[in-house]
């Protein structure tokens, strides 16, 4: 098979057609796996910080949690002090 080159006018066989052809395939093959890379390069990254930021709100809901356990206690009955005292409740908000 053989085709005429547009830009020189030249006749190219159909070894030069495949090896042209191979050519392109392995540059966009390479092109693919470098973003590949990248992808997963950022999709790693995105994953990290996905795990901090689950750790951040896990350590804000126990905080979250723990001041709201605090408040209810305070606004109890009667709740004791570290010294063995008693305090007053908070007035409701």
């Amino acid at each position: 098979m053989e085709e005429r080159d547009a830009q020189t006018g030249k006749m190219m066989s159909e070894r030069e057609d495949t090896v042209i052809n191979q050519s392109i395939k392995y540059v966009v093959d390479r092109g693919h796996a470098a973003e590949k890379n990248r992808l997963t390069s950022c999709l790693s990254d995105m994953t990290e910080r996905g795990s901090v930021l689950r750790d951040w709100l896990r350590r804000a809901s126990r905080f979250s949690a723990n001041a709201v356990t605090a408040a209810r206690g305070l606004n109890g009955p009667l709740a004791r002090s570290p010294e063995g005292g008693t305090l007053s409740p908070l007035p409701p908000a």
